[in-house]
């Protein structure tokens, strides 16, 4: 069989002060590899054969070498498609509530004070097992989502053990996890979602340290928030039974211009109080949500801060993976039977879309309130031609002839349909991030050295 070199591969330039050795990338496996400078050479003029025989095995396994007639583009594609309908595991998400006690001032839904009602809280139960009868899976995951969740929590307590028990019923794996400002999430609270609701993690959002998140994630009435979250979080980590049944915290620091320079601080406060092995901590650069908060920062300016957080995250003691995984599913979104169900019965298959203005019927693919088959079949629902699309160039969405597609997925349908290209930071640092990794961590990158 004839071979070529795989259009997804990213290479280094040297990382050794004898310049005799690169690293090579394959994204389609999101696999790293050191490689002499002169193999390197070989790959780029297809010069296979005179590769040894378990190199040649080696870059085919990671698929950094394909056959020479496979259309690649194509191939993932199409593989993605078919993963995407025929998941094991049901992304089911509950927004239990469009109110909220912050303002954030880059936050693009509108909050009123509205819980999901009695019926509807029924109707959210038969709607839950009517998918989970119709398909065999092994696992569900519900998120609990918002606006801010814990502001109905007594819609939570009544809905999760009735979930449940629907999927213990059909011997399906259940879990479930909490998006939250954290404002109301106590010791107890905590407590509760880890031995009772089955929550896997939980994610906070602390958007530098005081003097930076509080000029942008105070609440409506302009009263600060960070103490409140921070004492909530420290409690709940230096619990003696903390993580209660691996239920970790994960802190998010949604970033643009205005906040960059509370990264750094916010990363030594959370090392000041020995937080490294007990939290997750990630920076997500401010993103459209049906809104300019998308302007307040630039990708590539970002790119480069984040590798500066990476150094300082390194040198702090905190466990993360700098480089990706492979994500041959997008999102949810492309799934299914994914379904976000509002407080009002309203159902959407993308988390971004409900409360907010700027999206209007057309993003709703059902209503649930009176009429639990009341839903739009998957071909009908937005954004699920979505690996139809990316094959065709005429639809100028950069992933086409994007070399990290593998390991990216195309990042976000919504946002190429809303014509803002949601081009992650990797595109712009994945070099520094496999130097960086290289460096720090030499096991997570294989060396085979030999010229």
């Amino acid at each position: 069989m004839k071979y070529k070199l795989s259009y997804y591969i990213i290479i280094t330039e040297s990382i050794d002060q004898e310049e005799t050795k690169q690293i090579l990338y394959a994204t389609r496996t999101s696999t790293a590899l050191v490689l002499h400078k002169d193999v390197i050479q070989l790959l780029l003029k297809s010069d296979f054969d005179r590769l040894s025989v378990s190199m040649l095995q080696e870059l085919l396994a990671c698929e950094a070498i394909v056959p020479e007639d496979e259309n690649e583009l194509e191939e993932l594609a199409e593989k993605s498609k078919l993963l995407s309908s025929n998941l094991d595991s049901l992304q089911f998400t509950v927004q239990t509530t469009a109110n909220c006690q912050l303002g954030c001032n880059y936050c693009g839904q509108q909050h009123v004070k509205k819980n999901m009602s009695d019926s509807l809280i029924d109707n959210v139960i038969k709607r839950f097992e009517l998918i989970l009868s119709n398909r065999k899976y092994k696992q569900v995951d519900v998120s609990w989502f918002g606006g801010e969740p814990l502001m109905s929590w007594s819609v939570m307590k009544k809905l999760s053990p009735k979930l449940k028990e629907i999927a213990k019923n059909v011997n399906c794996k259940y879990m479930s996890h909490l998006v939250s400002n954290g404002l109301s999430l106590k010791s107890e609270i905590y407590e509760e979602l880890a031995s009772e609701m089955d929550c896997t993690f939980i994610e906070i959002t602390l958007d530098g340290t005081k003097e930076f998140h509080d000029q942008r994630r105070d609440t409506k009435l302009k009263e600060s928030t960070f103490d409140i979250i921070f004492s909530n979080l420290l409690s709940i980590v230096n619990r003696k039974d903390y993580p209660i049944n691996n239920c970790y915290i994960s802190v998010r620091c949604n970033v643009d211009d205005r906040n960059k320079e509370g990264v750094v601080p916010l990363i030594k406060l959370l090392s000041e109080h020995k937080l490294q092995d007990k939290i997750r901590f990630y920076t997500a650069r401010v993103y459209s949500w049906g809104n300019e908060a998308h302007l307040l920062t630039a990708n590539e300016n970002y790119s480069v801060d984040e590798i500066d957080w990476f150094i300082e995250l390194y040198n702090a003691g905190f466990n993360f993976s700098i480089l990706p995984g492979t994500n041959p599913v997008v999102c949810s979104a492309v799934t299914p039977d994914y379904e976000l169900i509002d407080p009002w019965g309203k159902v959407y298959n993308c988390t971004e879309t409900p409360l907010v203005p700027f999206y209007g019927s057309e993003y709703v693919i059902g209503n649930i309130s009176n009429d639990i088959t009341n839903v739009k079949p998957f071909e009908q629902r937005p954004y699920t031609d979505w690996y139809d699309r990316i094959q065709d160039k005429k639809n100028g969405i950069y992933c086409t002839t994007c070399k990290i597609l593998p390991v990216c997925g195309g990042r976000c349908p919504k946002s190429w349909m809303d014509g803002i290209p949601p081009c992650p930071s990797m595109k712009f640092n994945m070099e520094d991030r496999l130097i960086l990794s290289y460096i720090h961590s030499k096991t997570t990158i294989k060396e085979l050295i030999e010229k």
